[in-house]
């Protein structure tokens, strides 16, 4: 094999490189598009689950409170006692008090679970800061490789091109070299006439 054939086969196997890294990183790109919009309809789907159970929740609170009132209500109007009397005042206090001892178990109830759903929500956007500012660094990460391994294939054109110069080079001062021992033979032929 010669100089030529050597040189021919190494820009072949270099095109064939690159074919197979564009190719590569062209299909990556797709896979990594592909998981990313299933990731974010996963992540939306279980958002609209949690989110539906907290109206849900809320919901039953307000029915339990719109209960109590009913209840205070009904506790607090006068009641009839024999031909249309009113309940006696101890009977009403007790009632009364009852209720504000519910009342007042059920407003902690309320507090505790705000403060819970506070804590939960607080936990989400931190997990959910966190997880961008990830997809960020690997984004980045992905870049930095992208642009190394274009500089890599830039510097072997480079260097495939300075070689391709020198060889040219030298085929010039090769023929430059021919032409003057093919000129200087006459010369040297009529040297032996003589």
């Amino acid at each position: 094999m010669n100089d030529d054939d050597g040189e021919g086969l190494a820009r072949l196997l270099n095109s064939v490189f690159e074919a197979i890294t564009a190719v590569v990183s062209e299909k990556g790109s797709e896979d990594e598009s592909v998981g990313k919009k299933e990731q974010k309809k996963s992540r939306k789907k279980k958002e609209k689950k949690k989110k539906k159970e907290q109206e849900s929740e809320d919901e039953q609170l307000a029915r339990r409170l719109q209960l109590m009132e009913a209840e205070d209500v009904s506790m607090l109007a006068p009641q009839a006692s024999g031909a249309g009397g009113r309940a006696e005042e101890g009977e009403v206090d007790e009632l009364r008090t009852c209720q504000l001892e519910e009342d007042a178990i059920f407003a902690i109830q309320l507090h505790q679970e705000m403060n819970r759903r506070g804590v939960e929500n607080h936990d989400d956007a931190e997990r959910e800061r966190l997880r961008r500012e990830r997809e960020r660094e690997e984004e980045e990460r992905k870049r930095k490789e992208k642009q190394e391994e274009e500089d890599l294939m830039m510097a072997l054109r480079i260097a495939e091109m300075g070689s391709e110069e020198e060889d040219n080079d030298h085929e010039a001062e090769r023929g430059d070299l021919n032409s003057v021992r093919l000129s200087n033979l006459p010369e040297i032929g009529s040297e032996r006439k003589y």
